[in-house]
């Protein structure tokens, strides 16, 4: 099995910050791609160099289809079209995820995944207060519950299968623009997570497309204050200081300074553990 890891910091040297988002949308376009430029860079491409996969560094410019933050799938769409990339799946996370343990392969993911899916992501369960409504009109709308468990799909550390049906599907995911008509997603710092589940769960037709896989015992937030305590209980996944997943999410609930702190920390500590080995 052939895989490449596709990373993104540079949105284009003409990028600026989109008007519309909010602060919290700012700090996120930073934490998630322009924080990736040091660690992250020098962390993603240290595992897939380690482990034989291929390195992608997306440079090309991000275009506004959705917020910039999703500028990681503009770059794995084009890693989907390139006929001169001989992969079978294309594997990417955001800057605030990276690898604490270079040993771990990411063929554990796919092993029980079927041939007609090719999407592959994490499921967890989060506690939201909202629905969206008319999800099959030409405008989506949200419609406020009281708190709910809700199936989410991880939208920022995601496999596609490389084949003419998942290049139709993102691309069809890229050209959407139903998001900007609500503006509490076109902001919100989950913007991936959240219409990858909306897709997910308001369109039973596409879940025979992925591979389900827990993000659990694989992926570790990192602890330290109340909010992001309460973040790690909504979102069923535990914390091990003393047995850390092979990744670990920074979060968006703490400052980009911090983020570059953990990236820093973590990243030594999995190239010390790798050399250890």
């Amino acid at each position: 099995m052939k895989i490449a890891i596709v990373h993104k910091h540079d949105l284009g040297k003409d990028f600026k910050m989109p008007e519309y988002l909010t602060p919290s949308g700012i700090k996120t376009v930073e934490q998630r791609v322009l924080s990736g430029n040091v660690w992250a860079y020098k962390n993603h491409k240290e595992y897939a160099d380690y482990n034989g996969y291929k390195f992608i560094d997306d440079k090309e410019a991000w275009y506004d289809s959705k917020p910039p933050d999703w500028s990681i799938w503009q770059a794995a769409l084009r890693a989907l079209k390139d006929p001169d990339l001989d992969v079978d799946w294309i594997f990417f996370s955001v800057n605030d995820i990276f690898y604490t343990d270079m040993n771990f392969r990411l063929e554990s993911f796919l092993e029980d995944c079927p041939d007609e899916c090719f999407m592959a992501t994490g499921q967890y369960m989060a506690k939201i207060k909202w629905h969206v409504g008319n999800g099959k009109a030409d405008k989506w709308h949200i419609i406020y519950h009281e708190v709910i468990d809700y199936p989410m799909i991880s939208g920022w550390s995601h496999f596609i299968r490389k084949c003419p049906e998942a290049i139709e599907f993102v691309s069809k995911l890229d050209a959407d623009t139903r998001l900007k008509d609500v503006a509490i997603l076109n902001n919100n710092s989950f913007t991936g997570d959240i219409y990858l589940s909306i897709i997910f769960n308001g369109y039973p037709e596409y879940r025979k497309y992925w591979h389900i896989f827990s993000t659990k015992d694989q992926i570790r937030v990192p602890g330290g204050n109340k909010d992001i305590q309460d973040w790690v209980q909504d979102w069923n996944l535990e914390v091990q200081e003393e047995k850390p997943g092979p990744m670990v999410f920074s979060t968006c609930c703490i400052s980009v300074d911090e983020t570059l702190k953990y990236q820093e920390y973590y990243t030594m500590q999995a190239i010390k553990n790798e050399v250890r080995k």
